[in-house]
């Protein structure tokens, strides 16, 4: 994925003050990640707390 926003999204930002949505990695990814989420919540008897919640 490159590191530089294209003439698009500069024009995005100008018009619109920010820029999104900016993909950072792919889908399938995403998928596993909040899987393996889930499957801990429900180890552990509910969602993330305190200091390990986190975007």
């Amino acid at each position: 994925m490159p590191k530089l926003l294209t003439h698009e999204q500069i024009d995005q930002f100008w018009r619109d003050g920010c820029v999104f949505p900016i993909r950072v990695m792919p889908e399938a990814a995403a998928l596993a990640l909040r899987s393996q989420l889930e499957a801990h919540e429900a180890r552990s008897g509910g969602p993330l707390q305190g200091d390990l919640r986190h975007k």
